[in-house]
């Protein structure tokens, strides 16, 4: 994403980097303003496997010498790079972030996801948000925005669509024609300003039963959501699949189920354009016996097998927002902080299954 002098950006996605042809589509790019690049090293706290460099060039030697590369400044705010994140309970995103996931874990890069009504702008809730379902929600106010120590919140980046239609007499064929008619109609203006600024689009949170289950219900929105959802650059384009998976210790394995979803999702994901996945809630619904948490809880690293299409998984806080389950106890710590170490072990495993450092060097 370039951001241009005008205040505007523009969103660049080439099929080939290496193809001179691939830049055919970029506009204005000699009015750009100056870029910044992010070095992992000198930014504490930031993302520790990825650095982009934004280079200047001598204008017609886009494959030619790099020269007078931009010096990196010691520090720009950074979105988390932890593939973990957690729920929290019904009430204003912040408030409920801090109590149900940050302060538990005391870990402040776990993604948070709220569950709709008028304090939680990025998720569209059937049961949350009243008679029309969020379709007057003002996409706009689902923001990235800064903490007091520069760096962003947790939240924002992504707007969630519906939980489950299926369990409130919806389903999938209604929600891709409300996406539609929330991102083409009622909301296209101010879609397309979120867009442009970076924010993402998921499917509507499809509950994992079988494999079957949930193929049909993925082919039935995307076919009834038609190109608009599909083809990169349209307003109501998808970027991720989300799903949840619930785990029933009295009667099943949570290590199998877990291994039987990311089977069943990395099968799915490349006949749905190989869109990452975001588990959107993950644990035990039907109790909050603390030795029931920790049998989902400890077997999570099963989502993240080799090739894995999982790009974040949310622990499932609970269904009583004034008690989140993460301030629960067991061996002698709290969940919260079980949690915490758990996600550090996934984000270990992603940058040593991908390396250590990715460079990204980009000309716009």
């Amino acid at each position: 994403m370039c951001h241009l002098k005008n205040g505007t950006t523009y969103k660049f996605v080439p099929t080939d980097l290496l193809k001179l042809d691939s830049y055919d589509t970029l506009e204005n790019i000699v009015e750009r303003s100056r870029q910044v690049s992010y070095c992992a090293d000198q930014t504490p706290g930031g993302p520790r496997d990825k650095n982009f460099c934004f280079c200047e060039f001598e204008l017609g030697e886009i494959d030619g010498l790099v020269v007078n590369a931009t010096k990196a400044p010691t520090f720009l705010p950074t979105l988390s790079g932890s593939k973990c994140g957690g729920t929290v309970g019904l009430g204003d995103w912040n408030t409920y972030c801090k109590k149900g996931l940050w302060n538990p874990t005391d870990d402040l890069s776990m993604h948070c996801f709220a569950f709709g009504g008028n304090g939680d702008p990025c998720h569209l809730n059937i049961q949350n948000d009243g008679v029309n379902e969020g379709r007057f929600k003002h996409p706009s106010n689902c923001n990235l925005e800064i903490r007091s120590d520069g760096h962003y919140h947790s939240y924002g980046d992504v707007l969630y669509l519906w939980d489950d239609p299926s369990l409130y007499e919806f389903n999938a064929q209604w929600a891709a024609n409300a996406w539609v008619a929330y991102s083409l109609t009622r909301w296209k203006d101010q879609m397309v300003l979120q867009l442009d600024r970076g924010m993402m689009v998921s499917t509507p949170l499809f509950t994992y039963q079988t494999g079957e289950q949930l193929r049909q219900e993925l082919t039935t929105f995307f076919s009834v959501c038609g190109p608009h959802c599909d083809e990169l650059g349209s307003i109501a384009y998808i970027d991720i699949l989300a799903v949840n998976v619930f785990c029933t210790p009295l009667t099943e394995n949570c290590e199998n189920k877990a291994r039987e979803a990311t089977s069943v999702l990395n099968a799915l994901s490349p006949l749905f354009g190989d869109r990452p996945v975001h588990v959107a809630q993950w644990g035990v619904k039907d109790s909050r016996k603390a030795s029931d948490l920790l049998s989902a809880m400890d077997v999570t690293l099963a989502f993240f097998t080799s090739g894995s299409v999982f790009e974040r998984i949310h622990w499932y806080g609970g269904d009583q927002p004034d008690k989140p389950n993460l301030w629960l106890h067991a061996r002698n710590s709290r969940l919260g902080l079980i949690w915490a170490k758990t996600c550090r072990d996934i984000n270990k495993l992603e940058t040593d299954k991908h390396g250590t450092s990715i460079l990204i060097v980009a000309t716009a």
